[in-house]
C-alpha cells in the first residue's frame, strides 16, 4: 500500500510537470509535443493503476479489520467471563493450576493471530485523519495490549504453578509457619492478580468498542447490533466448552 501511495504522489507530480510542458509547446514544436503527450499519457495510466491498487489494498485491510475485530471481541469476551469464573473459584480450589489458565493463554494467543492477520502495519493513508484512519492507528497500538494480555496470563499461570509446587512439597509432611505463610502469600497473589486481570480485560473490551464503531457505521449493521450477535456467539462457545 505504501508503494502505491508514493507511486500516486510521484505520478501526480510528473503529470503536472509534463502537462505544463504539453501546454507550453503545443504550438511550437510538434515532435516535443508528441513526446510529452506520450509521457503525460503514460503517467496518467500509471496513476490510474496505482489508485486502483491502492483502493483495493485499503478495502482489503478495512474488511479484514472489520472481520477480525469481531473475532477478537468474542475471544476477549470469553476470556473475560472465564476469568470471572476463576476469580470466584480461587478461594475454594486447592490446586490453582486447575483453574484453566492454559485455556486463557491459548485464547490470548489466538487474539494475537487475529490481529496479525489484519495487516494494519501495511496501511499507509495518503490523507491522515478520519474515523477509520484513526481506528487503524488505535488498532496497531491495541496489538501491544493483546501481547500484554498474553504476558499477564502467562505470568499468572506461573504464580499458580509456584503455589501448587509449594503445596505439593509440604502437603504430606509437617510444615513450618513460614512455609504456611509463604503458601498463603502465593495464593493471595494469584487471587489479587486474577482480579486485576479481570478488570484489565474489561478495559480491553471498551477499547475494542472504540476501534470497531467506525467500521460498523451502516444503518443496517451497527456495532451495537453486531455485539448482540457476538455476545450470543460467546455464550454458545462457553456452553459447548462445559
Amino acid at each position: 500500500m505504501k508503494v502505491n501511495k508514493y507511486t500516486i504522489i510521484a505520478c501526480l507530480i510528473m503529470l503536472m510537470v509534463s502537462g505544463i510542458f504539453v501546454y507550453g509547446i503545443q504550438d511550437t514544436n510538434d515532435k516535443l509535443f508528441i513526446l510529452f503527450v506520450g509521457i503525460f499519457t503514460g503517467f496518467l495510466v500509471s496513476l490510474v493503476s496505482a489508485i486502483v491498487n491502492y483502493l483495493h489494498q485499503k478495502n482489503l485491510i478495512f474488511n479484514s479489520v472489520m472481520t477480525q475485530i469481531a473475532d477478537i471481541y468474542v475471544n476477549t469476551l470469553i476470556i473475560h467471563r472465564m476469568t470471572g469464573i476463576i476469580v470466584e473459584k480461587t478461594q475454594m480450589m486447592t490446586r490453582l493450576d486447575d483453574l484453566n489458565y492454559k485455556s486463557l493463554l491459548s485464547l490470548a494467543d489466538l487474539n494475537i493471530g487475529f490481529a496479525s492477520s489484519m495487516n494494519t502495519k501495511l496501511y499507509s493513508p495518503i490523507i491522515k485523519g478520519g474515523s477509520k484512519n484513526n481506528a487503524i492507528t488505535e488498532m496497531m497500538e491495541f496489538e501491544n495490549d493483546l501481547m500484554n494480555l498474553k504476558f499477564c496470563i502467562g505470568k499468572l499461570q506461573s504464580y499458580a504453578l509456584e503455589h501448587d509446587l509449594l503445596w505439593m512439597e509440604i502437603n504430606n509432611r509437617q510444615y513450618s509457619k513460614e512455609e504456611l505463610n509463604a503458601l498463603q502469600g502465593k495464593r493471595h497473589l494469584v487471587i489479587v492478580q486474577t482480579a486485576k486481570l479481570h478488570e484489565y480485560e474489561a478495559s480491553l473490551l471498551q477499547k475494542i468498542d472504540k476501534i470497531a464503531v467506525p467500521f460498523y457505521c451502516s444503518k443496517n449493521l451497527t456495532w451495537e447490533d453486531s455485539k448482540k450477535m457476538l455476545f450470543a456467539q460467546a455464550d454458545r462457545i462457553l456452553q459447548q466448552s462445559k
